[in-house]
């Protein structure tokens, strides 16, 4: 009598991420993108996971729970609040804008984090971080 075991081999699929950053005047909405790129089997021409956009959102501070806006602050000062730009259908597209409540903020925003899933319900996560440039008026 023989006998035989079977073991699979599981290779988690799993999408890639690039974080998004963005530079302008102080006072001035920004937006950036960040990128979400399928996961595939390493090694073969399978088609990969699809990215499924409605599931993408920001995640609050605690870096788990999904919020529609997330206002950040700096050195206890409020400077101003991160959301997705959606297309017409309501679905996100990938860019995150930050508009300024401090107007008077210059330097680096804390970053925000985007979560998105695939197809199979496994996340990745990207951030976004706008910086801030002085503006210096001039008189004639």
């Amino acid at each position: 009598e023989a006998t035989t075991t079977y073991t699979p081999v599981i290779t988690p699929i799993v999408p890639t991420a690039e974080n998004g950053t963005s530079e302008g005047p102080q006072g001035v909405e920004q937006t950036g993108s960040v990128t979400f790129k399928p996961g595939k089997e390493p090694g073969t021409e399978n088609t990969p996971v699809a990215i499924d956009k409605t599931k993408m959102t920001l995640l609050g501070t605690d870096g788990t729970t999904p919020v529609e806006s997330l206002t950040v602050s700096k050195d206890g000062k409020e400077i101003g609040t991160y959301t997705l730009v959606k297309d017409p259908s309501g679905v996100p597209t990938g860019e995150v804008k930050f508009t300024p409540t401090d107007k008077s903020f210059v330097g680096e925003v804390p970053a925000a984090t985007v979560q998105v899933k695939d197809a199979n319900g496994t996340p990745a996560t990207a951030t976004y971080t706008p910086t801030f440039t002085e503006v210096n008026p001039t008189g004639k």
